[in-house]
């Protein structure tokens, strides 16, 4: 569907790896066939909304492992997108996985040290993990950025 929707809105993108893609898919060669797409995810910005759109509305209906599968696939196609990398965080903190989601925040604070969320959200990390200043620091640095960011204050009410 979300190919379906990227060709819609640019058709250059039928060309010789959608052809690969579809004919993989039609002998039932899933894996190709998913090879194929995300080739096409690497070579094409046209294909990373309708992804990331699927990823946001899998985390959304609480579906996290298909979010984190997701994910995954657009660090792969997108790495220096701040957003990719912070939801993805989140989503691998929702499945407890405290150190992965920890190493994605941080590569989003990385590329964008201003992004509020993404420094709430290694706070969370952080304080799941018993790290408990270092989140503190955390929710500090999303308040610098936002004054009222709602997480940050609700955490560091939390830990007071």
């Amino acid at each position: 569907e979300a190919l379906l929707d990227a060709i819609q809105a640019d058709p250059n993108l039928e060309d010789a790896r959608y052809e690969r893609f579809v004919l993989m898919h039609n002998q039932g060669n899933a894996e190709e066939a998913v090879e194929a797409l995300w080739d096409m995810t690497r070579n094409s910005q046209t294909l990373v909304k309708p992804l990331l759109d699927q990823a946001n509305a899998a985390f959304a209906a609480g579906d996290f492992a298909a979010a984190a599968e997701q994910f995954t696939r657009l660090v792969e196609s997108v790495p220096a997108y701040a957003d990719v990398r912070c939801r993805f965080g989140q989503a691998l903190l929702e499945m407890n996985e405290l150190e992965a989601g920890e190493s994605q925040l941080r590569a989003a604070i990385e590329l964008n040290p201003k992004y509020a969320d993404a420094q709430a959200a290694l706070g969370v990390a952080l304080r799941r993990q018993g790290r408990e200043e270092e989140a503190k620091e955390r929710f500090r640095a999303a308040l610098d950025l936002v004054s009222d960011h709602v997480v940050a204050t609700a955490e560091l009410a939390r830990l007071r």
